[in-house]
């Protein structure tokens, strides 16, 4: 036989096997009425036929595989148990039981399964199934309760979905976990579990705003890469007691919570937690977050000024207006230019500054022409002043008499123009050293 014979037979083989499958698939939902999604609402026992079905078809396709010598699989494997558009209750566990000799004695090339634009009330994904499926793709799908436990597969992939309830009940976890763009509204808890591989939320959402929720991580042991990246936390979630593997990154992940009295706790547990992997950024994120929370929950109101912590009170929130507790490197900067502009608009509005014409043998050309004795230039002579005193302690190196206060109020808004502009100095060479830990 050709090879062009041999192509066209295995693709025949194929097709056949596809176009069994999906009048599998077709009689499961005909007749079927449907929610106002369009989903198709069918009964757990005909889901679990339904794929028991497809897996004799594809157990009696392996075997002509076999004799054949077809190696050619991901047509089928991504496209075999692909089900979409219904409503329905599920146990991963029931599917396969009574194929479970047939499957382990074939060890049949493993598929994929994809659910898409489902509905699940409960979907359960125990221990004790063989291992026929390589990954389950779970996409656009809405679910209840989500129980994940010590199945047997490789991955399984959660993108696009809603789920209100997400439960770990197994003591380790031998497959990678994948979760992008979904939400998990109001349960999520892991039972002292042990991920051995990594898992990954990627662009999620855990909680909604102004809505309990439960994030309980709490004795949790992350043997492989952990990521929370581009996510954001309605509610602090609890690591207390949780094990972090060196590759852990909460990169551009967003923390809302700073006002519920956990949070304080949560916070401080994941800063020494990341302070002692030795991820420094994520560390000080964590250290704000526990700073803006003490400030909303522990410290008094700003007007209870005989309070013994109201001096604390308004330091946190000064530091939280400056530079939002390290979190914004250019916020220093913007308050720095704005005093300046604004003690430049004083300086210029009430003629405050003027020229010392008894020292002009010490003054530079471009002062000179400035302080015109004749046609003195205000606006110049306040920009220039005002420029001068935003350099904090620096101002008092580089002054050299040639502009001076007119009065003693004139002075004193000097004085106070050089001691925030030093206020400002410093935070941003303490932000800087933090930053770069120089």
């Amino acid at each position: 036989m050709s090879e062009n014979q041999l192509q066209v037979d295995e693709s025949g083989a194929i097709n056949q096997l596809l176009n069994h499958a999906q009048f599998i698939k077709n009689t499961l939902v005909s007749g079927k009425t449907t929610d106002e999604n369009g989903r198709y609402l069918v009964e757990e026992s005909e889901f679990v036929n339904c794929l028991q079905n497809i897996i004799h078809e594809y157990l009696d396709f392996y075997k002509i595989c076999i004799q054949d010598g077809i190696t050619d699989f991901k047509q089928v494997k991504e496209n075999l148990f692909h089900i979409s558009n219904l409503c329905v209750e599920f146990d991963y566990k029931s599917t396969n039981e009574k194929f479970e000799p047939v499957v382990n004695n074939m060890r049949p090339e493993l598929v994929f399964l994809t659910l898409e634009n489902c509905s699940f009330e409960r979907l359960r994904f125990e221990s004790g199934m063989p291992n026929f499926f390589e990954k389950c793709i779970i996409k656009d799908c809405s679910i209840g309760d989500l129980l994940l436990s010590d199945v047997h597969i490789k991955e399984i992939e959660i993108c696009d979905s809603i789920i209100s309830n997400l439960i770990y009940s197994a003591r380790y976890f031998y497959y990678h976990l994948f979760f992008r763009n979904t939400k998990i509204l109001k349960k999520l808890t892991v039972d002292d579990g042990n991920f051995t591989k990594s898992i990954i939320f990627d662009t999620c959402y855990f909680g909604q705003k102004d809505q309990e929720c439960s994030l309980n991580f709490n004795g949790t042991s992350f043997s492989n890469t952990t990521a929370f990246q581009n996510c954001i936390f309605y509610t602090s979630p609890k690591f207390h007691g949780t094990k972090f593997h060196s590759d852990t990154s909460f990169h551009s992940t967003k923390f809302l919570d700073v006002k519920s009295p956990e949070s304080i706790g949560d916070y401080r547990v994941l800063k020494q937690a990341m302070h002692d992997l030795g991820a420094e950024h994520d560390a000080m994120n964590f250290h704000a977050l526990e700073l803006d929370a003490r400030r909303n929950v522990s410290l008094p109101s700003l007007t209870d000024i005989k309070h013994p912590e109201w001096a604390a009170k308004f330091s946190s929130w000064f530091l939280k207006i400056t530079n939002n507790y390290g979190r914004n490197f250019w916020l220093p900067f913007i308050w720095l230019a704005l005093v300046t502009v604004v003690f430049t608009g004083l300086y210029y509005y009430f003629d405050l500054i003027g020229c010392d014409y008894y020292n002009l043998d010490s003054q530079e050309l471009w002062q000179r022409a400035m302080c015109n004795i004749y046609d003195p230039h205000k606006f110049n002579i306040s920009v220039a002043y005002s420029l001068q005193k935003s350099l904090g302690p620096i101002s008092l190196i580089i002054d050299n008499g040639a502009l001076d206060a007119k009065t003693g109020w004139a002075k004193l808004a000097t004085v106070l123009q050089v001691l925030l502009s030093s206020i400002y100095w410093y935070i941003i060479i303490v932000q800087l050293r933090r930053q770069f830990r120089l």
